[in-house]
């Protein structure tokens, strides 16, 4: 959808102008299901902001993903010191208080170009995050202690995310 940019459970839109609601805000409140929802909306400048108010999130079930998997996430920072000193100290504890071992970074590093990437792209970093499993990334990303815990503190910390499920395969 133009307009439209998906940040974890925040939603960006962006304004043509700076009177009124976005047209992609619009189209998405013409929908039925979407007024069910609990959004709250709000606008600086040309962008509007809706999030999700109970942090929630429903992921499919995976049933076809086997054995470990590794995480992608793509970052581009609002404040990425609050993200290493306070996110990630909290995703610990709440894989701690869910019982959940072996959740491993693997890899941690900085963008330094975009080589074949659209140029208005742009991360500040990449993260590749072992989990044992689908469905452990599933318990924890669903968890109340995830929503408690942490999801307030990536919100802060993110500007925009991009996470992608990848599994090993052999060559």
């Amino acid at each position: 959808m133009p307009g439209v940019r998906r940040s974890g459970f925040l939603l960006q839109l962006s304004a043509s102008n700076t009177a009124g609601e976005p047209s992609a805000l619009r189209r998405l409140r013409s929908y039925k299901t979407f007024n069910q929802l609990n959004f709250s909306v709000t606008r600086t400048g040309n962008l509007c902001r809706m999030e999700n108010k109970n942090n929630t999130v429903k992921l499919p079930e995976f049933e076809d993903v086997q054995g470990p998997v590794l995480m992608l996430n793509m970052l581009k920072f609002r404040d990425r010191k609050y993200y290493f000193d306070t996110y990630l100290p909290a995703f610990r504890k709440v894989t701690e208080t869910l019982g959940i071992q072996d959740v491993k970074l693997r890899l941690a590093c900085n963008v330094a170009a975009n080589i074949i990437a659209p140029e208005n792209e742009a991360w500040d970093a990449i993260l590749l995050v072992e989990y044992p499993s689908a469905q452990a990334f599933k318990t924890i990303a669903e968890s109340d202690a995830y929503r408690d815990m942490a999801n307030q503190h990536r919100l802060t910390a993110t500007a925009d995310l991009h996470l992608y499920m990848t599994t090993p395969f052999v060559l």
